[in-house]
């Protein structure tokens, strides 16, 4: 199945809630198993709609998670950050008027 431009943006709008997710586990540094449930799920998830980046930041992030590494945590969420970011600044970028 080809992925649109509008799916493609809905998938990364939603990806903020994730990044919320994240920075709220990592200030609370207790739950690795959500740092690593969720880089899962990312990983599979960025693959199918093509953001091999994404998939790599979440392959990273499902590590930590296991280790419970949270200083290598914060790394990749900042990482994921950036990444979430330059791609929705593009992705809007194009948009016509009308859609933004």
């Amino acid at each position: 199945m080809e992925m649109t431009f509008e799916m493609q943006l809905q998938y990364l709008l939603r990806r903020r809630t994730d990044l919320e997710k994240l920075k709220s586990v990592l200030f609370g540094r207790s739950d690795g198993t959500t740092l690593q449930t969720i880089g899962h799920q990312l990983k599979g998830n960025a693959k199918s709609f093509g953001f091999d980046e994404l998939t790599a930041v979440a392959e990273k992030l499902e590590e930590a998670g296991r280790r419970s590494d949270w200083q290598q945590a914060e790394k990749i969420i900042a990482e994921f950050e950036v990444w979430l970011d330059s791609r929705q600044n593009s992705f809007f970028s194009v948009l016509p008027e009308t859609k933004k």
